[in-house]
């Protein structure tokens, strides 16, 4: 009996985020990747395709710590439009954590 043919394909995830750290000043942070799999399954390239999304959630998480320590802006506030209101507002440290908790950042 022969063995199943491998397949390959391509992977092209980007993660991109828009931070207003201040009025009239904003940061976009984009991480991507793209990545070549062989698969002989479609649960094996489902498999392979959620470990790419994981590592590309914990390279942005690494790559928005970096570039907020290096532009010395640790202190700013982030600041976020919710649906209906015309303010910007700051994060709270309960929304972050809860950020981070449905992304499995910690």
């Amino acid at each position: 009996m022969s063995e199943p043919k491998k397949r390959k394909s391509v992977i092209k995830k980007t993660m991109e985020r828009l931070y207003n750290i201040a009025q009239f000043e904003s940061i976009r942070i984009s991480v991507s990747i793209e990545e070549e799999i062989e698969w002989v399954s479609q649960s094996e390239r489902k498999l392979k395709t959620k470990n790419w999304t994981t590592l590309l959630l914990a390279d942005f998480d690494a790559t928005v710590d970096k570039v907020f320590k290096n532009q010395k802006a640790v202190e700013a506030k982030i600041l976020h439009k919710k649906p209906g209101d015309n303010t910007y507002k700051p994060y709270t440290n309960e929304e972050i954590d809860v950020y981070k908790e449905e992304l499995d950042l910690d």
